[in-house]
């Protein structure tokens, strides 16, 4: 089940896949992360555009008269559409089907393993390549804006990647901070706001690259989107979904559902879902590691799905996300939304994958029987030659229907009184609503018009949670909380740059003295002591003709002073 913990050896070292779920939840203690639906009942959706495709070719089957040489059943019972079950356990010769005997060790791979720092982590999921295209597109809108500027303001430059990681730093240290949305005049105002913002940017340079962030060519741009409505930021998306599939290998049990990304603004394909917190937004299909939450694969919904001939649009879904697990013999934890018997059965017999999953009642291979609840807490069990089918009554006037290719019994747990399948479904079906929680924890999205830019702050929460679990499983004997990671990663996206902005000459001494003590360079406490000239030299401000010498130095501008021209003002004061 997933409570057990499991141990795993990455790089030669263990590391406790139990221990990695408690530092990452451990910040989030005021969250609920146990379901509300504890019956294994799908949550209701208000999605006209995709429930429409849930046609006739999903609700209808094929007879599944195939019997595996390995199994003997009895039919006993049938659907509406003649589909035969059994009452009875399937005879099975062998000790463990092959179907259940997974491939593949799970945890980083390639790329993945070489995670040791949260930046390292980070950085194979958002690469520099991926960032270097950002950085093109947002030059190119830079300049398309200055053409139009008549007078130039001094933040009106090109950016590099040095100011875009510190800006996406700035980005997640909102998230930590949980200032996401603050106003920006209370980030920067020196009473209330971090000294972290001022000391890495102004104010109006940050809302700058803000509104000029950009993620394709906008040349091109009508014509793709002709084609494709998620045009704006489809290369960036692609990219980023193919490096999180690249270096980690998820364990034996995944979870298909959807995340929904919080936005109200204008956007072809936005969607309501009365289920989810935030009711409008983006809807992003994905693929968890049940145990470890990490977002393996996703498919962003850009309005209508055209799936292939004579194949349902959740169908689809669920195949093209589970393209990274074929032939592995993991199993698929689905919502009723996703399941139907062919499908099941084409996961199987095809991509060597198991499911699991609740089934609407209007699946025509249902017996009538299993439709009809008996007493709460009765459980009734049917088996064809490669599923198994479990009709269970949590309270009264109420059945859920629990279909499994994976599991082959009618066992009871003795605590709950539920059948094991529906208490499998209970620890595997939370993989995708966890992730989505957590994302909402520490945000980075901040207020914002433009659909595209609200992809871009999901694609930075994803790769934060992806990037810890991938420091984890490298740097076994790590405890620090997520919060922490979060921290230590913001502040590696933004040093260098501040590095970098103490070589300004021209920079504000005040702001300089913030950065130094920030970087803790050294040239902040040799500042304060007065450097020892090697000979006399004449008062800079004296008349020539006094010739006064004097073995006193600005420290600032490091020209000769006497006693007469000194000035006896205190640290607070000079800044």
């Amino acid at each position: 089940s997933g409570g057990s913990d499991v141990y795993c050896t990455v790089d030669g070292q263990p590391w406790s896949v139990e221990r990695l779920r408690r530092a990452i939840l451990e910040p989030e203690n005021e969250i609920d992360f146990s379901s509300d639906d504890d019956n294994g009942s799908l949550n209701d959706e208000d999605d006209v555009e995709l429930e429409e495709h849930c046609s006739s070719s999903e609700q209808s089957a094929e007879d599944s008269q195939d019997v595996h040489d390995n199994i003997r059943i009895s039919a006993s019972l049938k659907g509406k559409n003649g589909h035969k079950w059994s009452t009875e356990i399937p005879q099975k010769r062998g000790r463990v089907q092959s179907k259940n005997i997974v491939s593949h060790l799970p945890g980083p791979k390639g790329r993945g393993l070489g995670g040791k720092t949260p930046l390292h982590a980070w950085s194979v999921l958002f690469t520099d390549s991926l960032l270097n295209k950002i950085i093109i597109h947002t030059n190119e809108e830079i300049g398309r804006r200055l053409s139009t500027v008549t007078l130039h303001q001094t933040y009106h430059s090109l950016t590099n990647l040095l100011e875009l990681k510190a800006l996406i730093g700035l980005f997640y240290f909102c998230g930590v901070s949980k200032s996401a949305h603050v106003n920006c005049e209370e980030m920067w105002c020196t009473k209330y706001g971090s000294s972290i913002f001022r000391a890495t940017m102004p104010l109006n340079r940050f809302r700058f690259l803000c509104t000029c962030l950009r993620f394709d060519d906008k040349a091109t741009r009508v014509s793709r989107k002709k084609e494709d409505k998620f045009a704006p930021i489809r290369e960036l998306w692609d990219d980023f979904i193919a490096n999180c599939t690249a270096v980690y290998t998820p364990f034996q049990y995944c979870t298909i559902d959807e995340q929904l990304l919080n936005f109200r603004g204008s956007c072809p394909f936005r969607v309501y879902l009365a289920s989810k917190p935030d009711k409008y937004g983006l809807k992003i299909f994905m693929l968890n590691d049940s145990r470890t939450w990490y977002m393996v694969n996703a498919i962003p919904y850009a309005g209508k799905i055209k799936p292939e001939a004579n194949e349902s649009v959740p169908s689809y879904i669920v195949r093209k996300l589970s393209e990274p697990l074929y032939n592995t013999n993991r199993n698929v934890t689905v919502d009723n939304w996703f399941s139907s018997i062919p499908l099941f059965d084409k996961m199987l017999e095809t991509y060597g994958l198991t499911m699991v999953g609740t089934l609407r009642k209007n699946k025509r291979e249902i017996p009538p029987s299993f439709l009809m609840g008996k007493d709460v807490g009765s459980s009734r069990f049917a088996f064809d030659a490669t599923k198994m089918l479990v009709s269970y009554v949590p309270q009264k006037n109420k059945t859920v229907l629990v279909l499994s290719s994976m599991h082959y019994n009618n066992n009871i747990d003795s605590k709950t009184n539920k059948p094991e399948l529906i208490m499998f479904y209970n620890d595997t079906k939370g993989g995708t609503d966890t992730f989505d929680k957590l994302c909402h924890s520490y945000t980075t999205a901040r207020a914002t018009r433009r659909w595209p830019m609200r992809v871009f702050y999901g694609m930075l929460d994803q790769s934060a949670i992806n990037a810890m679990v991938l420091f984890k499983c490298n740097i076994s004997d790590d405890k620090s909380s997520r919060r922490q990671f979060l921290t230590n990663l913001s502040w590696s996206l933004i040093e260098p740059f501040l590095k970098k902005r103490l070589q300004n000459q021209t920079l504000r001494r005040g702001l300089k003295v913030l950065i130094r003590e920030m970087v803790g360079d050294d040239e902040s406490g040799s500042e304060k002591r007065e450097p020892t000239p090697p000979r006399k030299a004449r008062c800079f401000f004296c008349p020539r003709k006094n010739d006064r010498k004097t073995k006193l130095f600005c420290s600032h501008c490091k020209r000769p002073m006497c006693d007469e021209h000194r000035a006896k003002v205190c640290e607070d004061c000079l800044l």
